[in-house]
């Protein structure tokens, strides 16, 4: 018995040195991703940025009126790259083109579109975009849940909307470019998703699932198309403060031009970005958190939040 028992520790023991070297090598691996990418990168060393201009003269930006979109598009001008920007406020992106003309000396093609009318929205891009030469995609353009609530509380239009947005607008959008960047033998495709992917997010779980669907299509995408000269790039935010958010900005929330600026530096550089520093230490923390644990937390913290939101309703 006593021999079982040393063999029965001694295996335990092996384990959970085995788990704490796994632990160890993830920590390290992500700690020199970041030093990399966010710090090496934009000092110059390690071969320094990306040159955009490679992919082409003309990047493409859905959602690009506020927050991550605004972001991308200001970006990408002072890189050099003029920016196609498309939303459904063309006052919004009136005001985003201005800046990129005032500011950065690109150009700046406005294209106001609502991405919830389905299919018919592309044909009529597709005159548009087919004018220029396209390199770069972002497929920005998103929507959530108005609050955190459960399923049978989603009103069954704002579901066909969070999926149109999220995940038909992506496909729709990467077929209709994706064909002519196959063609010059150059490309890159920047899809959002959201840290919210990562785990299942309960009050939020139709949100989360479809942002599960971009890092999915964007993974298979990126092997089948990558020995082709396609670049694709899975984004994947923790939180940032943005008009959608309505999160206060902290030193691991940054605002969306912030995050932007720094996660437009890490095309080229990494397959998948949690796009800035703080957000790459945050969630490499918590992917070494077990998925139950993360789920329960979850709940508990957007249950908290559902009930602040359904409070002040409730005042106005």
């Amino acid at each position: 018995m006593d021999g079982f028992l040393d063999i029965f520790w001694s295996v335990c023991a092996a384990v959970g040195t085995l788990y704490i070297l796994w632990v160890a090598i993830q920590l390290l691996s992500g700690l020199w991703g970041g030093i990399f990418a966010y710090i090496l990168v934009p000092l110059g060393l390690g071969g320094g940025l990306v040159d955009l201009r490679v992919y082409g003269p003309w990047a493409a930006v859905t959602g690009a009126s506020e927050g991550i979109g605004r972001g991308y598009a200001l970006e990408l001008a002072r890189r050099g790259l003029n920016v196609v920007l498309m939303s459904r406020s063309r006052e919004k992106l009136e005001k985003v083109a201005r800046e990129i003309r005032e500011t950065h000396g690109r150009d700046a093609l406005i294209v106001p579109v609502d991405f919830t009318r389905g299919p018919a929205v592309y044909e009529t891009l597709r005159e548009t975009l087919h004018q220029l030469d396209i390199g770069l995609l972002v497929n920005n353009v998103g929507l959530s849940h108005k609050y955190a609530q459960y399923f049978l509380e989603l009103d069954m239009q704002r579901a066909r909307d969070i999926i149109e947005l999220n995940c038909q607008a992506m496909v729709h959008m990467t077929h209709l470019l994706l064909p002519r960047m196959v063609d010059r033998g150059r490309g890159a495709i920047i899809n959002i998703s959201s840290y919210s992917s990562a785990h299942p997010q309960p009050l939020l779980g139709l949100y989360s699932s479809t942002k599960k669907l971009v890092n999915f299509f964007s993974e298979a995408l990126s092997e089948e198309y990558s020995r082709r000269g396609i670049l694709v790039q899975t984004v994947i935010p923790h939180f940032v403060s943005t008009e959608m958010t309505k999160i206060r900005r902290n030193i691991f929330v940054p605002t969306g031009a912030d995050y932007s600026k720094s996660a437009v530096g890490t095309i080229g550089i990494q397959g998948t970005t949690y796009g800035c520093l703080p957000h790459a230490i945050v969630c490499s923390l918590t992917n070494l958190t077990p998925k139950f644990i993360i789920t329960r937390l979850a709940f508990a913290v957007l249950s908290y939040a559902r009930s602040r939101y359904l409070r002040l309703a409730s005042k106005k």
